[in-house]
This record gives structure tokens, C-alpha cells and sequence, in this order.
């Protein structure tokens, strides 16, 4: 068996995003792939943490597992940016959220899971931070990374992250 630790993170406003996504991943998994998939809610209300709590009910099985964490702080930024909210700082924190966990696959609300999951998360990252793709657009294209002054610029909607060595080097 293939146990996949995938985590995504959500707020009010991509509850439903976060529903498909899981559900297309679990829909393209293969009978051999255990999923453990954790909801890092960020200040979720009552209705929607119902919406989640129905859909983790009509999914749980022997090979899928899927848990909310419920979290209702904020990081202290301006969240005025049109694509970064507050919800998606808790990027930074996943290491040490799922610490009980080696490697945790990161996966955006907005992203369709079109295959089994365990070959991405397979890949082998020991000697790395994380895994990630070059984002093309930001880079070849809008050229980016030159205004915030980096060499490169990857896409963090999808990130395969080492949690061990993420927690070991702070």
C-alpha cells in the first residue's frame, strides 16, 4: 500500500474549491493508495465547517482518511493583496502542523487531481527541502523574479515538502 499525506489549506471563500479537488483526487486514486488528506481550516464559520464535516462523513473509508483542522488566527499582514490571504500563510506552517508526518504533499483548493497521487508523492526529496515546478509564466514570461530580485520562482500550488528537514533547519 501507498499512504499519501496531503494537506490543503482552506477559508470560507474556498470551501467548495477544496471539495472538488479532494474529490478529483479521490476519484483518480488507485486501489492501492491509502490518503490521508488534512483540511487546515482558517477561521471556517459554523455552515460551511458543516459542509466539510458532511463531505468527510460520505468519504471516510479503509483507504481514505480526511480530518480538518480547525484554526481561527491570523497572521498580522496586510491582506489587502488580491491573491495572498492570510490562509494561505499557513503554507509556512504545514511542517509543523502535520509534524508527525516526513513528507506532506501540498496541494492549492483550486487544483483537479487527474491521476493517482503516490508516484508525485513517491518522489524522493530526503536530501531536499521540497519538491516544486518551476512556475514558467512568472518567470519566462511576466519575468517576476527580477522584480523581487531572485534568481528563480516556483509554482507553490503544488509542493511536495521534506517536513523533516523543514522542522530540523527552522
Amino acid at each position: 500500500m501507498n499512504e499519501v499525506v496531503i494537506a490543503y489549506i482552506t477559508d470560507d471563500n474556498y470551501v467548495m474549491p477544496t471539495i472538488v479537488s479532494i474529490t478529483s483526487a479521490i476519484m483518480n486514486k488507485n486501489e492501492n493508495s491509502i490518503y490521508k488528506i488534512y483540511i487546515i481550516g482558517v477561521s471556517i464559520n459554523e455552515e460551511n465547517k458543516k459542509i466539510i464535516d458532511e463531505f468527510i462523513s460520505k468519504n471516510i473509508n479503509d483507504k481514505i482518511y480526511i480530518e480538518i483542522l480547525h484554526f481561527n488566527q491570523h497572521y498580522d499582514f496586510d491582506d489587502t493583496h488580491p491573491y495572498l490571504t492570510s490562509a494561505a500563510i499557513f503554507k509556512f506552517d504545514i511542517a509543523n502542523i502535520l509534524s508527525d508526518f516526513d513528507k506532506v504533499l501540498y496541494i492549492d483548493c483550486d487544483t483537479v487531481i487527474l491521476k493517482d497521487l503516490s508516484e508525485l508523492f513517491n518522489i524522493d526529496i530526503n536530501d531536499y527541502y521540497a519538491a516544486a515546478v518551476k512556475d514558467y509564466i512568472a518567470t519566462e514570461i511576466l519575468k517576476q523574479h527580477l522584480a523581487l530580485g531572485i534568481k528563480d520562482y516556483f509554482n507553490s500550488g503544488v509542493m511536495l515538502l521534506n517536513t523533516k528537514i523543514l522542522i530540523k533547519n527552522k
